[in-house]
């Protein structure tokens, strides 16, 4: 008898009910119909549509007294270097560009423009005053 117990036992606990595990989605939990539901009501989100980075970077080399062709140039000057660290920052941190991309655009390695956005975040953490410089650079976007 204690031997039929244990072979039933073993039976119910040890072998794998396929109807446990057979799944129509994965993706959400619920009665039947609960997902196609949730499906019809919400659809995917869209990705923002974004203009083309040499028309931001030429409206906002404007803002700021450059164009474009010194922004992209090998000028080291002050002027530049800051007009093209702050175009680059508000592309990056406030309009979801890819960094290498805007890194190519200026010519530049992305490891120096991403060290130039982080020193500037820097600063409009400190800075007040060219905080809402960049936030007015950023509306004009």
């Amino acid at each position: 008898m204690l031997c039929l117990l244990e072979t039933l036992f073993t039976k119910i606990c040890h072998e794998p009910k396929e109807e446990y595990y057979a799944v129509e989605d994965q993706r959400f939990l619920g009665a039947e119909g609960f997902a196609e539901k949730l499906q019809d009501e919400h659809e995917e989100p869209r990705a923002k549509q974004r203009r083309p980075l040499d028309k931001v970077v030429e409206q906002l080399g404007k803002e700021l007294g450059t164009d474009g062709t010194e922004l992209k140039s090998g000028d080291r000057t002050w002027p530049v270097s800051r007009a093209r660290t702050m175009i680059a920052y508000v592309l990056v941190r406030r309009q979801g560009y890819a960094l290498g991309e805007v890194a190519r655009y200026f010519g530049r390695d992305s490891a120096t423009v991403g060290i130039l956005i982080g020193r500037l975040a820097a600063r409009i953490a400190e800075d007040d005053a060219f905080r809402r410089e960049i936030d007015r650079l950023t509306k004009k976007v």
